[in-house]
């Protein structure tokens, strides 16, 4: 799992990403009040502030939108699997290890690639390293 201060602003900048998490046991977050990463325990709703609050497993309760969801390869694949893919392991390899040649040209982890390759299929955004900041592919 990547852990990288890049990879977690990578993460931090895909808000597209980001408002479609759900937390559940076992994510991984980069809790930005205590700059530190922690994992899932549980989530909830807050009665008295009425918003979604995770239970972290030190036992803190931290409220999702100061958590940043550092998403695992396994659930980067889940976003992308569809009909043109269709479970074949095979064919998405191949679609990343395409994506790479064109797009991937800094080293990147696998969590960074698969990342790159989910905002760039779903959203059309590419990474700009020197901004650190997700732009529209055409404009890049």
């Amino acid at each position: 799992m990547d852990l990288t201060p890049k990879y977690i602003k990578m993460c931090e900048k895909a808000e597209e990403i980001q408002k479609e998490w759900k937390p559940t046991e076992g994510d991984v977050v980069f809790v930005k009040i205590k700059n530190k990463i922690c994992w899932v325990f549980q989530s909830t709703m807050d009665d008295v502030k009425n918003k979604e609050v995770v239970i972290l497993t030190d036992g803190s309760i931290i409220e999702k939108n100061l958590c940043v969801w550092l998403v695992r390869q396994d659930q980067l694949q889940e976003m992308i699997i569809t009909s043109k893919y269709c479970d074949r392991n095979y064919a998405l390899l191949t679609e990343l290890a395409d994506f790479h040649y064109h797009h991937g040209k800094c080293n990147w982890s696998m969590e960074q690639l698969c990342l790159a390759f989910v905002m760039h299929e779903k959203y059309g955004k590419v990474w700009d390293n020197e901004k650190e900041e997700w732009r529209d592919e055409e404009k890049y």
